[in-house]
């Protein structure tokens, strides 16, 4: 018996397992991110729909990079993602 890579689940599972690809010639990576932040976003959008990004991300900061990480934007500028909460 061979254990399984995804599993199935009510939550968003590209946010939950992430995701790599390769489509028209160019890369994608989603990280992962934390289980219990990511239930927690759930719930609140579930609870408020009118919850605002920085309402939920508030409760889910960003993927579970325990080293850290670096964003880049479209216009080329960092964001560092760190285990510091907003």
């Amino acid at each position: 018996m061979q254990e399984p890579v995804v599993l199935p689940t009510r939550l968003p599972n590209l946010l939950l397992n992430g995701a790599q690809g390769i489509a028209v010639g160019m890369t994608t990576q989603v990280p992962s991110h934390n289980l219990s932040e990511l239930a927690d976003a759930v719930s609140l959008v579930a609870k408020n729909p009118n919850a605002t990004l920085n309402d939920v991300l508030r409760v889910m900061p960003g993927p579970d990079l325990p080293t850290g990480g670096i964003l880049i934007d479209r216009r080329g500028r960092l964001a560092t993602i760190s285990l510091l909460r907003l």
